[in-house]
């Protein structure tokens, strides 16, 4: 699928090399939510990734055409968090609302580091022009990969590649992201680690420095350009058991060894 090269009249380079990339990963494949300053980006943006696990469809639901199939996963992000429809459904599904809403909690507090001051962050739910989202499966998936506890470790690790390629694209059109965070745990949170170390370099994204937060699960990342970001995991904001821990983004907030680390400065 082809996504438009402009918008009002501004070519979008950045999202036509995504796309492309993408539909390396074969013709059943998502298509990122791309926001505006990922497209058109500013030195003065303030930026995140949100990664998730996986994108199931049902058996009933799988369209014919594939086309119309690849943009759902954008369409989904678009809408979380403009309220309700009819007065009782969600605009989206559960998760997309949840994800959004934990995502802009922490970017807001991370605009009030000293790395990040000064910078323009919009979070707003209309746009959302500060967010890029994927998966860390890059197609929709069935049944056979719907419980993400049971997705094979080599089925993981097939779409790094489109990992790495995705930051070393916004490396290049000078559109890297300042907080990453991963909605997930055990082989994709370790991926993702292992993608943002030095010995991951390929391209143009370059880590030189990488320092982890003990029992936190967060790392800040250095790279050759200067830039620095935070990756953080949260868990999954739609569980399909209640956890007596919520691990979620006022969760990790609460944390005085966290927001230490992260140079987050405390509530007065």
């Amino acid at each position: 699928m082809k996504i438009p090269l402009t918008l009002n009249g501004v070519k979008m380079p950045f999202e036509s090399d995504i796309a492309t990339l993408y539909e390396k990963c074969g013709s059943k494949h998502i298509l990122p939510f791309v926001g505006g300053a990922y497209s058109q980006p500013d030195p003065d943006h303030f930026r995140l990734v949100v990664v998730g696990i996986n994108s199931y469809i049902s058996p009933p639901d799988w369209p014919k055409n594939d086309q119309e199939l690849q943009g759902w996963f954008r369409r989904w992000w678009q809408q979380a968090g403009h309220g309700r429809t009819s007065g009782t459904r969600p605009d989206t599904y559960l998760y997309y609302v949840r994800a959004f809403k934990e995502a802009d909690m922490l970017a807001r507090a991370l605009c009030t580091t000293s790395n990040c001051v000064g910078l323009q962050y919009d979070g707003a739910p209309e746009t959302k022009r500060g967010f890029y989202a994927t998966n860390a499966i890059k197609v929709y998936t069935g049944e056979e990969h719907k419980r993400s506890n049971l997705i094979p470790g080599s089925y993981i690790e097939s779409f790094a590649p489109t990992w790495r390629s995705e930051l070393d694209l916004m490396a290049q059109y000078a559109c890297l992201p300042h907080l990453i965070i991963v909605f997930a745990k055990g082989n994709i949170w370790d991926l993702h680690v292992r993608s943002l170390s030095p010995v991951a370099n390929s391209g143009a994204f370059t880590v030189t420095k990488c320092e982890s937060a003990r029992g936190h699960d967060a790392s800040r990342i250095w790279l050759d350009s200067g830039h620095t970001l935070l990756l953080v995991r949260l868990a999954h904001p739609r569980p399909r058991f209640p956890r007596p821990q919520p691990r979620n983004a006022a969760w990790l907030l609460a944390d005085a060894e966290f927001r230490q680390f992260a140079e987050i400065a405390t509530p007065t």
